[in-house]
C-alpha cells in the first residue's frame, strides 16, 4: 500500500516553513504590494508545495487539502480573514489552482 498523506503533509509544512522565512523581505508586511507578495508565493512557496506531487497518485481529498494550505496560506499573507472566500482572491493574485499546477507538470514530463 502506498499512501502519500506523509508527504502532503510535509509539502505543506514546508510551504507554510517557506512562507514564515519571507516575512523578512516583506511577505507579510502590509505595506508591499500584492504582486509582489504574489510573485514570491508563486516562485518560492508554491514550487515548495507542489515538489514531488507530480509523481504521487493523489485523491480528491489531499488535492483538497493542498488547495486548502495555498490558499489559506494566501489569505495569511494578504490579511484577509480565514473565513473569506478565496476563489477571486487567487484569480486577482493570478495563482493557478493545485490541480492545474499537477496536470501542468505532468503532462510536461
Amino acid at each position: 500500500k502506498t499512501n502519500f498523506n506523509q508527504h502532503v503533509d510535509n509539502r505543506i509544512t514546508k510551504c507554510r516553513n517557506s512562507s514564515f522565512s519571507l516575512s523578512d523581505v516583506g511577505m507579510c508586511y502590509p505595506g508591499v504590494i500584492s504582486e509582489t507578495k504574489s510573485y514570491l508565493f508563486r516562485t518560492i512557496c508554491q514550487s515548495t508545495l507542489l515538489y514531488g506531487l507530480d509523481a504521487t497518485d493523489l485523491i480528491n481529498n489531499m488535492m483538497k487539502k493542498i488547495e486548502k494550505a495555498q490558499c489559506g496560506i494566501m489569505k495569511r499573507v494578504c490579511g484577509i480573514p480565514k473565513r473569506s472566500h478565496h476563489t477571486q482572491l487567487l484569480q486577482a493574485l493570478i495563482i493557478s489552482s493545485v490541480n492545474t499546477m499537477v496536470i501542468k507538470t505532468v503532462t510536461s514530463l
